[in-house]
């Protein structure tokens, strides 16, 4: 299990990378892991938005880019609670990717991204973000409880 659970966290790594470098080639935004640099990435998630309201992108290439920006918001927020552990979790469908917290909060980084592209600025990531770090801070009106946010 502890394989498979490095596995999970080398992969989340690696394609948060790769948005930091295509965010990098493909848009000229430049990431550095911050909580601020959310609010970039937004400015990509609205570009991709355009994209696939222009020429819808298949889901196939959605789920690619969304498992690799979800990987990016997820690393942000691992560095900036410093902790939280990726898990693959079948049970809310095949593949998911789940960012969870000591067990309490449970958040899932990858279907924010897929959610941003497809509906738009409603969804936003930096917002979702910082709601699930007020609550593994202490400081929201649910911390210390158990959460799953979507």
């Amino acid at each position: 299990m502890a394989d498979a659970q490095e596995d999970t966290e080398a992969l989340c790594a690696r394609m948060a990378a790769t948005t930091v470098s295509s965010s990098a080639k493909g848009y000229g935004v430049i990431l550095d892991y911050s909580v601020e640099s959310l609010e970039k990435l937004e400015s990509v998630l609205q570009q991709m938005y355009e994209e696939n309201q222009a020429i819808p992108i298949s889901e196939q290439g959605l789920q690619v880019r969304s498992l690799a920006l979800g990987a990016y918001i997820g690393e942000v927020m691992r560095k900036s609670a410093s902790c939280g552990n990726w898990v693959r979790n079948s049970q809310f469908g095949e593949n998911t990717f789940l960012l969870s917290f000591g067990g309490l909060q449970q958040t899932f980084p990858v279907r924010w991204a897929y959610t941003r592209i497809v509906t738009g600025p409603s969804e936003s990531v930096v917002f979702k973000a910082k709601a699930v770090l007020s609550m593994v801070s202490g400081n929201g009106p649910l911390a210390g409880k158990p959460n799953i946010f979507p």
